[in-house]
């Protein structure tokens, strides 16, 4: 195996490890590798079927140390960006993922990211304390049934504890074809995207979980204006139906495109029924 012949060469540089049984999903197997970065000052997530461009490490770290001065190595920071969309020829699809999907990457405050995720796992780049804060959390079954992918759990961490910053240019080239997990679809490409929000009840479902989580884990941690909004979207739940409208639209609880804003409106008024405890 290629990776164990660099592990034998580069011992100091480089630990393989691998899991005798499948870990049963992607956000399981990725969380579970934070416990080998605890050690590190920053880390970044692989997926095996994506090509990094040459230049991604150099541009995501000029981007955390700038960060880093701003607001200091104790606060948890994530940095991301753009990614190219190819097929499994290589053949590109999309040179900006975040136009093809119809998202603004600059929009990362968590009132956003409670609503939607943006933030591509194979493109980040995290320091320290944010690892320390993820790795804080126990990722036991109900975790892991409340998390809704890995990516999105790390930057609701980073959004409600510290901050995300954006790098608006592509990093990687995210191969897409039928096994991705969540692949990308296009921002004006409808019908596919109404064939895979067929589960949107599930997906809100999981928004309130994850949210719940948050609060749980974090609360204690957070700013009172991250306490308040999280708080403020779980009360859509148990809210009227005007209640709801005014608490979603003041808190602004909604996607970038008029068509996903409109959809994910409707469907948080329709779907936000209070989860039954477990």
């Amino acid at each position: 195996m290629i990776l164990q012949r660099y592990s034998d060469m580069y011992p100091a540089q480089i630990r393989f490890s691998s899991n005798s049984l499948p870990s049963g999903s992607a956000k399981a197997n990725f969380l579970g590798l934070l416990r080998f970065a605890k050690d590190g000052e920053y880390a970044m997530f692989a997926d095996q079927d994506d090509i990094w461009l040459p230049d991604k490490t150099t541009i995501l770290m000029k981007k955390m140390h700038e960060a880093e001065e701003r607001h200091g190595r104790e606060v948890p920071l994530l940095i991301y960006s753009d990614l190219q969309v190819i097929d499994k020829d290589r053949k590109l699809i999309a040179n900006s993922f975040m136009r093809y999907q119809g998202y603004n990457g600059e929009l990362t405050a968590l009132n956003r990211l409670l609503a939607r995720n943006c933030v591509t796992g194979c493109t980040m780049l995290w320091n320290k304390a944010l690892t320390r804060a993820a790795l804080s959390a126990s990722y036991d079954a109900h975790a892991l049934d409340s998390i809704r992918m890995h990516d999105h759990w790390l930057s609701l961490i980073a959004a409600s504890l510290g901050g995300i910053i954006y790098a608006d240019q592509p990093t990687v080239m995210h191969r897409q074809h039928g096994d991705n997990v969540i692949g990308a679809l296009g921002g004006n490409d409808i019908v596919k995207r109404l064939n895979r929000e067929t589960g949107i009840r599930e997906r809100i479902r999981h928004g309130y979980l994850q949210a719940q989580l948050l609060l749980d884990v974090f609360g204690n941690r957070m700013p009172e204006e991250s306490v308040s909004c999280i708080k403020n979207f779980l009360s859509i739940r148990s809210s009227n139906f005007a209640r709801r409208v005014f608490i979603i639209l003041k808190g602004w609880y909604v996607r970038e495109s008029p068509l996903q804003a409109v959809a994910y409106f409707l469907a948080l008024i329709v779907f936000s029924n209070k989860p039954r405890r477990r």
